[in-house]
C-alpha cells in the first residue's frame, strides 16, 4: 500500500522531500490506527485531538492534515472509498474572539446568582462565596480553585490573588457583602466540609478541594435563569470586564491590572463604542459649555 501512496504522490507531482514527509506520517498514522482506511470525519477529528496532545507546532500538524487528504484522495483513486473525510478539514488558529455586548450579562441579571435555590445546604455559604469571586473580581476557574485561605485577607478586606502563566498576579478588594459571606463560609461551612488538613480555600460536599470541572458544573446548573443566554464561567468574566470599563468607566490600565490582562490589547477588547461615550470623548476635548 506504501508503495503504491508514494506513486500517486509521485504522479501528482509532488517533491521527493514532500513524498518522504508525507509517507512517513501515513505509516505511523496507520501503524497506530489499524481502521484508518474506514475512518469517518468523527473518528479522523478523534484521531487528530490525540495527535495533538502530543508537542507538535502548528506547522506539524498543518502537515498531518495536508498527508490525510493526500491519503484518502488515494484511497478514492484506487477505488477503495468513494468519499473523503476530511478534505474540508483544516487547522483552526486560535484569536480572540469579538467580544459582543448583547450575549453579556447586566450587573442585575448575575446578582441572580446569589439567591439561586441550593440543593445542598451545607454548601449555600462556599456558592455563593464561589460565584461573588466570579462577580465582583471576575476571576477565572483556575484562578478560584487555586485559591488558599492565607489569599484572603479579611481585616483588610482584600484578596491576593497569584499569578499565572496567563495572567499577573494582584490584588482586588472584597465586597462588603461578600466579606460577611466569606467569613459565614470560613466560620460555619469550612470547618463542617473539612475533612483533611488543606489550604484550598473552597471545599466540595466530600471535603475536597473543588476543581474547575465541578465549578463550571455549578455555572451549569444555573443556566435556567437565562434561557435566552448562554451563561459560562467565561461570559460571567467578560461581563464583569466589561462592566468595569462600560459602566464604571474604570480607566483602562486600572481594569487591565484589575482583570490581570498581561497586555493591554486584551484589555481594550471589552471597550464598546456608542453613541453616547463617543459625545463624552468629545464633550472632554471640546467642552460645548
Amino acid at each position: 500500500m506504501e508503495t503504491e501512496f508514494k506513486k500517486f504522490l509521485r504522479k501528482n507531482y509532488h517533491a521527493p522531500s514532500t513524498i518522504h514527509i508525507y509517507t512517513s506520517i501515513i505509516r505511523k498514522i496507520r501503524r497506530e490506527n489499524r481502521a484508518l482506511n474506514k475512518f469517518n470525519y468523527r473518528e479522523v477529528i478523534g484521531m487528530l485531538g490525540k495527535e495533538r496532545k502530543e508537542v507538535h507546532g502548528a506547522h506539524h500538524k498543518q502537515t498531518t492534515i495536508a498527508a490525510l487528504k493526500r491519503y484518502y484522495t488515494f484511497l478514492n483513486y484506487q477505488g477503495i472509498r468513494d468519499d473523503h473525510p476530511c478534505l474540508t478539514l483544516s487547522l483552526k488558529h486560535k484569536s480572540p474572539k469579538e467580544i459582543i455586548s448583547s450575549d453579556l450579562f447586566s450587573m442585575n441579571e448575575l446578582s441572580l446568582l446569589f439567591n439561586r435555590e441550593e440543593r445542598y445546604p451545607i454548601l449555600k455559604f462556599r456558592n455563593k462565596v464561589l460565584f461573588s469571586l466570579m462577580v465582583f473580581q471576575g476571576l477565572t476557574p483556575l484562578e478560584i480553585v487555586k485559591l488558599k485561605v492565607g489569599n484572603i485577607v479579611l481585616d483588610k478586606g482584600f484578596i491576593q490573588i497569584p499569578g499565572s502563566r496567563k495572567l499577573c498576579k494582584r490584588k482586588l478588594a472584597i465586597d462588603s457583602l461578600q466579606m460577611k459571606w466569606i467569613a459565614c463560609y470560613l466560620e460555619i461551612e469550612r470547618p463542617k466540609l473539612l475533612c483533611a488538613p488543606t489550604e484550598f480555600l473552597l471545599l466540595g460536599k466530600t471535603g475536597n478541594p473543588v476543581s474547575c470541572d465541578s465549578l463550571n458544573y455549578l455555572v451549569s446548573t444555573a443556566k435556567s435563569l437565562f434561557p435566552s443566554k448562554d451563561l459560562t464561567a467565561v461570559s460571567i468574566r467578560q461581563s464583569v470586564i466589561a462592566y468595569w470599563m462600560n459602566e464604571l468607566e474604570i480607566p483602562l490600565e486600572q481594569v487591565q491590572l484589575m482583570a490581570g490582562h498581561k497586555w493591554i490589547s486584551s484589555t481594550q477588547r471589552y471597550l464598546f463604542h456608542s453613541v453616547e461615550n463617543d459625545l463624552k470623548v468629545l464633550r472632554r476635548v471640546h467642552p460645548m459649555g
